[in-house]
Parts: structure tokens; sequence; C-alpha cells
């Protein structure tokens, strides 16, 4: 009974953190340095990424499309998430 009352319990943890994702707002990458330092977005956004996570950024198209997760939890400040390429993501300033 423990272990069902705990799957529940999980079951509603996922399906509230998906439906709390749901509400970020996504743009497309419009440019990017080649080092992955600086990323521009189709909304007016210009991000300076991490420089831990560069290395995963470099490696993004320009056109991908980014989920822009305001989340001081995971990330200094915001998370990037590729819609485009299985979901990576790097932790970024925004700097307008």
């Amino acid at each position: 009974m423990k272990a069902l009352r705990a799957f529940v319990l999980m079951a509603i943890l996922a399906v509230t953190i998906c439906a709390a994702r749901a509400d970020y707002d996504s743009a497309d990458i419009t440019s990017k340095s080649d080092d992955g330092a600086v990323i521009t977005t189709d909304d007016g956004n210009s991000w300076v990424v991490n420089s831990a996570d560069r290395v995963t950024s470099s490696l993004w198209l320009v056109t991908e499309t980014l989920i822009e997760i305001d989340d001081s939890n995971s990330c200094s400040s915001w998370e990037l998430v590729n819609k485009d390429d299985n979901n990576s993501s790097v932790c970024a300033e925004k700097h307008n």
C-alpha cells in the first residue's frame, strides 16, 4: 500500500511539473557566437550562457527553438531548453 501511495504522489508531482513548464515562452535562435557564449532570440532577448554550458550551446543551430524558463532553482537565473535537439539545456543570464 505504501508503494502505491508513493507511486501516486510521484505521478501527481510529474504532471504538475509538466503542466507548469507548458506556460513558458519559446523563441527561435536568430544568431549565436561560435563558442556558444552569446545567443540572440527572435523575441528580442540576448543571452549570455554560463561558461560550463557553452559546449552544449555551441552545438545549437540558428533557427532552433528554445524554451525560456525563469528558473532560479537549478540555474542562477534562466534555463534555456532546446526543443529541437532532444531537449538539451543551458543556464544563461538575460541581457537586453
